[in-house]
């Protein structure tokens, strides 16, 4: 039995939840939730118009995850899982922000993308909410602060996902600004150009991939409950509400000072200053989708989450070492400015790993670690190209990999980390997982630089026609349509560790 802590840090409010897990031989583990808590931090404040956190929405937030780390204790939790989303994904310094929480709270915070939260907010609605229908075409909606995640599901099946750039907080600092809309003289109307805007990207993504029309959409945010209270003026609202009574609210909302929101039934004055935002952004996510009622669900990101914690800690899960490299790929295109080579070495690596099982004896669950670094290895040059081996590992440290176990991702980690270190063997201080014998590592890495080297153009033109083992030396032999001198010199300097590692010359041919 295990107690998991599950920290979601949004633009708005952080939620914590501590579940305790049982596992169970070939099925999923039990659970059951002991506590949840939720906090109105802010973060997002001034996020999407100055693109920094503030100091103020910074020190609620830590405060907050410091209060939660002492929860933790006294419920002896054994583990805490943390990640942030839209404001994170925006602010600038958000490294510095995750290394102050680090710092301050022993919390390891990591930023979820886009797409992976909202497959995570599907996983978690579909795997709870009752009496979803079996038949026909509905919609799963979640509008946060600073981004709103869609899922359309058919015949309970999975059709389409995505996240946009549309939150309330977003869209209250960017075009609304005040209680009613600050509209300057000669100037567009805000709640205009926030449809606009809005029309813009969500028409867009829906008519490109030919979305069909869900009967309704089902909303896990705080946005949609607040919305409903509102709109039933009541504060036990049953959820549900149509795109008439919405438009109508919303038109009224529109006109209206903060003291005139207070005033109406069923407002949450915690929300008060985000309520017209979030109207306006549901009511053209109704439109955009032809959806003409909302239901909501209390079911939401947190819950994916734990579905694939449980899923993690699984055996059955994990009857295979092998981890998903299509889940890698996905996530590294965000990454990497050359996919091709990435690809490319990648595939060197594993064809280099197989030529040399007799060398290097390691167990055939290293190769997909070995692939899945070699795809990510260069996820850091967006950021620095010169670092960007330190700027990777810092990425892939702190990313979220569905069914990678820690232990897996902390070797992707550090062969991602010193991928481009020539003199890596003299060093001491190198993190690896427990039971990880150093010597395995270097092997890994031997490989992944010889990998990366014989595509030093980043060209993907150089493919390894042969590669024999001998009792003395291995022999790469290439296939080129050019001459890969370029190649053949990197290699001549980055292979030192490989010639240390397996007490073999390493030599490169042509034709």
């Amino acid at each position: 039995m295990i107690r998991i802590g599950i920290i979601d840090l949004g633009t708005n409010s952080v939620r914590f939840d501590v579940h305790e897990v049982t596992p169970q031989r070939d099925l999923l583990p039990k659970h059951r939730r002991l506590y949840r808590e939720k906090v109105m931090v802010r973060l997002g404040q001034e996020v999407f118009t100055k693109g920094r956190l503030c100091p103020d929405a910074i020190r609620r937030t830590i405060d907050t995850l410091d209060s939660f780390v002492r929860t933790a204790k006294d419920l002896h939790v054994d583990q805490i899982i943390a990640f942030g989303t839209s404001a994170l994904r925006d602010a600038s310094d958000a490294a510095s922000f995750i290394s102050l929480v680090k710092t301050k709270t022993g919390i390891s915070l990591a930023v979820m993308s886009g797409e992976e939260e909202a497959r995570l907010i599907a996983k978690g609605i579909l795997w709870h909410q009752p009496g979803l229908p079996l038949r026909g075409c509905f919609g799963l909606i979640d509008i946060g602060g600073g981004s709103a995640e869609v899922t359309l599901v058919q015949n309970q099946r999975i059709i389409a996902s995505t996240s946009f750039n549309l939150g309330v907080a977003r869209i209250q600092q960017v075009f609304l600004k005040g209680s009613p809309p600050l509209r300057k003289k000669g100037a567009a109307d805000p709640v205009e150009e926030v449809r606009k805007y809005c029309r813009a990207l969500i028409y867009g993504k829906a008519m490109s991939e030919a979305w069909p029309k869900p009967k309704f959409l089902l909303a896990s945010s705080g946005t949609a409950m607040a919305l409903a209270r509102v709109i039933s003026k009541s504060e036990t609202s049953n959820g549900q509400f149509i795109k008439k009574d919405l438009t109508r609210v919303v038109r009224e909302m529109s006109k209206k000072s903060i003291d005139q929101l207070l005033s109406m039934k069923g407002m949450d004055p915690k929300r008060v200053d985000l309520i017209l935002a979030g109207g306006l952004l549901m009511e053209e996510f109704q439109n955009a989708l032809g959806a003409k009622e909302v239901r909501t669900t209390d079911y939401s990101l947190r819950d994916g989450i734990l579905l694939q914690e449980l899923e993690r800690i699984s055996k059955k899960r994990f009857k295979s070492d092998a981890i998903d490299l299509e889940m890698i790929r996905a996530r590294a295109k965000g990454w990497a400015k050359n996919e091709m080579h990435s690809e490319a070495v990648a595939a060197n690596a594993a064809a280099l790993f197989e030529a040399t099982r007799s060398l290097h004896k390691l167990p055939p669950s290293r190769k997909s670690i070995l692939e899945a670094a070699a795809l990510l290895h260069d996820a850091g040059e967006s950021i620095s190209p010169s670092q960007h081996a330190e700027h990777g590992a810092y990425i892939v440290k702190h990313a979220i990999f569905p069914s990678v176990t820690p232990e897996d991702q902390m070797l992707m980690t550090a062969l991602v980390r010193w991928h481009r270190d020539e003199k890596v063997f003299e060093r001491k201080n190198i993190e690896l997982p427990p039971g990880t014998a150093r010597k395995d590592f270097l092997k890994l890495l031997s490989i992944l630089h010889v990998a990366d080297a014989l595509d030093r153009s980043h060209q993907s033109e150089i493919r390894i026609k042969s590669i024999s083992v001998k009792r003395k030396e291995v022999l790469i032999r290439l296939k080129s349509k050019r001459s890969p001198e370029l190649e053949m010199l990197r290699v001549e300097q980055k292979k030192q560790l490989f010639e240390k590692v397996f007490g073999r010359t390493l030599k490169v041919g042509w034709k």
